[in-house]
């Protein structure tokens, strides 16, 4: 049902209700394109992807926000713990990310 709803609203040439934070992280991810990147994920990872791009997830950020935590901070403490944070910066993830920039090259 999410899934339905997430598409419908992609595929309006109205703006979305939502998607302040997706467009921080990736300003082209909303688009016709999205329709297959969702078509190929089974549901528990639509729900990852849905919770990446809406900023409601378990990391400390949301979680702070909802006071379900105490501090926003990451455990490395070097800035808040948003998906931008994990993904670009926090050293805890370094070797992960260099894997990752040298499998996807160029793109």
């Amino acid at each position: 049902m999410l899934k339905q709803a997430i598409l419908h609203n992609l595929e309006t040439t109205q703006p979305p209700l939502f998607g302040k934070y997706t467009w921080k992280i990736d300003g082209a991810l909303l688009g016709k394109h999205i329709r297959k990147i969702y078509d190929s994920l089974d549901r528990q990872q639509t729900s990852v992807l849905v919770q990446a791009c809406t900023g409601h997830n378990h990391l400390n950020a949301y979680r702070a926000k909802i006071k379900a935590a105490e501090s926003a901070l990451c455990s490395c403490g070097k800035g808040a713990e948003t998906l931008q944070h994990l993904v670009l910066w926090c050293p805890t993830w370094k070797e992960q990310r260099e894997a990752l920039k040298k499998r996807a090259s160029r793109r």
